[in-house]
């Protein structure tokens, strides 16, 4: 953990580095007051302006909900995870959450500025067929679709991360997949 927390009910978290924060709004500080451990989405953090992950659990005492442990994960580790994950040349993984936004990615930029299709499109027309596919991708739970970005046609296989609200896909570049069964065409 990058950093460690109590939050007491009213939602002021003090951490071990002696800073505080102001997090009774927080989904994940919500969940654990209810009883549930939980963690965050990839969100860009009020305390250090970067990508993390918040693990929130409830903390009991006579088997009432006194407090909340809270842990600080580097958001990026996910990234990273994904990024092991890639289909030929230029197929990559990426991970959403219910929402739309991007949570993982090789391309960093997207995870800090929240990328989000689905809210984009509306304004760039460019990103429609993407905005699509992500609606597709968070009501259904597994899938093979296509789609455009960046002016390529694209194939996806998706499937969501149980346990989470998260939705891991991988892409492939249609070119690139459909190669083989061109060169196979040839040779017959």
């Amino acid at each position: 953990y990058m950093d460690l927390g109590v939050v007491d009910l009213d939602g002021k978290a003090n951490y071990t580095d002696g800073s505080t924060a102001e997090l009774a709004d927080r989904g994940y500080i919500k969940k654990a007051i209810a009883g549930e451990s939980n963690i965050s989405d990839v969100l860009i953090s009020s305390v250090t302006g970067q990508p993390v992950t918040m693990v929130a659990a409830p903390i009991y005492k006579a088997k009432q909900v006194v407090g909340v442990v809270i842990g600080r994960n580097d958001g990026n580790a996910i990234s990273e995870i994904v990024a092991n994950y890639n289909y030929c040349e230029n197929g990559y993984a990426y991970m959403i959450n219910r929402k739309g936004v991007v949570i993982a990615h090789p391309e960093s930029e997207k995870v800090l500025t929240q990328f989000n299709p689905i809210d984009l499109a509306a304004n760039d027309p460019a990103l429609q067929s993407t905005a699509d596919l992500f609606s597709r991708m968070i009501t259904q739970d597994v899938g093979i679709d296509h789609y455009e970005f960046g002016g390529k046609q694209m194939y996806v296989a998706y499937q969501a991360v149980e346990g989470t609200d998260w939705i891991f896909a991988i892409t492939a570049d249609k070119a690139e997949v459909l190669a083989a069964t061109e060169k196979l065409a040839q040779d017959l």
